[in-house]
């Protein structure tokens, strides 16, 4: 029944299995397979390596085989809920219903379908879950050894995994009596399954040593090997230095962890899981614990511990992915739900005919049921989607046509998605080197650099900055371009030149050599009519997380190109920018965007355009809402007193942040 189930199960993601990379760290995951390198820290030396052996399959695009290593674990996963739930409440039915429930989740299904890492995380997970259970009822000293090895292999992907050590321990320790027996050959066993798990660590070397074509840092000492595997360049600790600290910012992630679990499971889901929970306790404290301790460290601790932001749609999707652990232990609470719910039916109705037992738990099967409908078409639309591939494409070709040109691309979805289309589309884009810019700083892939851009000169001079000393050394060689200008437009050595809004990004230039505002107008109107629509794709019908956040940069884009316009005195050029903006649906939440309608068209004296606007805005307390409400005072309103209070305000305002920051 188990090995039906998984079949039935790959078929079914098989499917919907996309040839895209989808968005987020895809594009950087794909693209080290692809070149037989590594990820970014930790590196994910398993994962990298085995998509390495997929990117060989001969069929399809480089996204759609390495996904084979999302769609195969999801089915694996879903096998072993059902063999879990079938072994501990001897319900076939209850072990099929919350394995489909589960693979039906929105944040399941989608990562069962892209490249991504995360499902291979909690195959990891539910693997080593359940041998250690079996192992606690036969006593096998094989299942013991199985699950040490499992746990070390698993530490080469994704560390995730140790957040579900005080799981494992507990259950350890219950059954401490059935361990292996201390003498030589259990300790020279024990070291032999971690020493043989770790062995995917040595990618990450080999790999530098081959010089791939993407490598996430040069692992050529231990020291540097280990900063990458504990993820120090991030900050071991923390999930990442400028997420939310505060305790009052770590609590608001229950609230937000608990809208997530409904969401997608469905209220009655998640009271048929209490009830699971309930029941469990009754009957089997030690099987309650093992998996309520489980719930409660991948799921409430961690959100408290990685304090995620959620104000952002790429804030949300960074979150997202690491609810699956949790997910996965609320739908064997659910299975136990089912099952308790089935047995005390069968006893309350003894009397009844089985029948009609038997329709009242079928409905059951409107949970997953709903969630398959609720969600296929928003999982269905992304399987031909090529917007993040799009996205590349239009960043690539925004330098001049034969012209060398380099990016240097900070945030996630720029940088790895044009490494991607660079890599797997060489030929094409070989003149159009997508860099990071904090390799640089960290002296990472310099050897990467040398082998295959032999033309770059990399930075030397310790007076400088490595990225300002960079881009100074090869300016006269290549168009330099980025997405995150105001981190170097100080920077000593590149001070005396210009980033200005070039399309979707940015481009550098000395003063000496930047073109008449004019003809920069020029050139961001002929981009942007180059570029492709992000909402011509899957965006049209649900705009998904990752990719909605790529479509953030087409409107952020097009707002830059329209006050560039307007300060080079081109009103009908920013005007046009403006329109085009509006046509990419800006969400509420965009409030600096518009305002900078709002501003435009004050300075147009399209006042009725302006109020529009203004009139929807709710009061944003930052200095551009007090300026725009000056200026709408003092052009549109034409009243001095109104003017006057918002030109106190503002100075109000700028008077208490300076203050602080002297406090500071």
């Amino acid at each position: 029944m188990g090995f039906a189930l998984f079949i039935i199960y790959e078929l079914f993601f098989l499917f919907f299995q996309t040839g895209t990379i989808y968005g987020g760290d895809g594009g950087d995951l794909v693209t080290a397979a692809l070149t037989g390198g590594f990820a970014h820290a930790p590196g994910y030396p398993l994962y990298s390596l085995l998509g390495y052996l997929f990117t060989k399959i001969p069929y399809s695009t480089p996204a759609w085989r390495v996904s084979f290593l999302s769609s195969l674990p999801a089915a694996a996963t879903l096998t072993l809920v059902y063999l879990f739930i079938q072994r501990t409440t001897s319900s076939r039915f209850a072990g099929i219903i919350s394995s489909i429930t589960l693979g039906l989740t929105y944040v399941f299904w989608l990562y069962s379908v892209v490249p991504e890492v995360f499902v291979l995380a909690i195959c990891f997970t539910m693997a080593i879950f359940y041998t250690l259970y079996v192992w606690s009822q036969t006593g096998s000293k094989q299942l013991f050894f199985l699950a040490v090895f499992l746990f070390s292999l698993s530490l080469t992907h994704h560390h995730i995994i140790l957040f579900m050590v005080p799981a494992y321990a507990f259950l350890v320790f219950k059954n401490r009596k059935q361990l292996p027996k201390k003498n030589a050959r259990s300790y020279a066993l024990f070291g032999a399954m971690i020493s043989i798990g770790f062995l995917p660590y040595l990618w990450l070397p080999i790999s530098s040593y081959m010089v791939a074509a993407h490598t996430w840092g040069d692992p050529d000492t231990f020291v540097k090997f280990m900063k990458i595997v504990t993820r120090a360049y991030y900050g071991t600790f923390i999930a990442a230095q400028d997420y939310n600290q505060s305790l009052a910012d770590r609590l608001q992630q229950i609230p937000i962890l608990a809208r997530f679990y409904i969401e997608d499971f469905s209220l009655p889901a998640v009271l048929t899981a209490l009830v699971g929970m309930f029941s469990l306790y009754k009957t089997s404290r030690n099987l309650f614990f093992y998996i309520f301790i489980a719930f409660v460290c991948t799921g409430p601790l961690f959100f408290v511990y990685a304090s995620y932001n959620h104000t952002t749609p790429y804030q949300e999707a960074v979150a997202e992915r690491f609810l699956l652990p949790s997910y996965l232990m609320i739908a064997l609470f659910f299975g136990f739900g089912i099952a308790y719910i089935d047995k005390a039916l069968r006893r309350l109705l003894t009397t009844v005919r089985p029948a009609v037992t038997s329709i009242l738990l079928i409905g059951f099967l409107l949970i997953p049921a709903y969630l398959g409908l609720h969600n296929y078409y928003k999982i269905s639309v992304l399987k031909n989607d090529s917007t993040a591939e799009n996205f590349a494409y239009d960043i690539l070709s925004s330098s001049t046509k034969g012209s060398p040109a380099i990016f240097l691309l900070q945030n996630d979805n720029s940088i790895f998605n044009t490494q991607y289309v660079h890599n797997w589309k060489r030929n094409e884009y070989q003149n159009a080197i997508p860099l990071n810019p904090a390799e640089l700083s960290n002296g990472f892939s310099r050897k990467m650099i040398s082998k295959y851009y032999p033309n770059i000169v990399l930075p030397s001079d310790p007076k400088y900055h490595p990225v300002a000393d960079f881009i100074r050394k090869n300016y006269d060689s290549y168009e330099i371009y980025t997405d995150l200008p105001d981190e170097y437009k100080y920077l000593e050595g590149i001070n005396k030149g210009i980033w200005v809004p070039y399309g979707l990004i940015y481009r550098y230039y000395k003063n000496e050599d930047l073109p008449l505002p004019q003809d920069l107008v020029a050139k961001n109107m002929d981009l942007w009519e180059g570029y492709s629509n992000p909402l011509q794709g899957s965006l049209s019908k649900y705009k998904s997380l990752q990719l909605e956040h790529v479509l953030e940069f087409y409107q952020y884009g097009q707002l830059r190109s329209a006050v560039f316009a307007l300060e080079a005195g081109l009103n009908e050029n920013a005007l046009e920018h403006i329109r085009m903006y509006e046509k990419l649906e800006p969400g509420d939440s965009m409030v600096i965007g518009r305002m900078t309608s709002a501003s435009t068209y004050i300075s147009l004296d399209r006042c009725g355009d302006a109020e529009k606007i203004i009139r929807d805005l709710d009061s944003y307390k930052a200095t551009v809402y007090y300026e725009l409400m000056y200026n709408f005072a003092t052009r549109c309103e034409k009243d001095e007193k109104s003017a006057n209070v918002w030109k106190k305000k503002l100075l109000d305002f700028e008077r208490n942040k300076q203050q602080e920051l002297q406090e500071l």
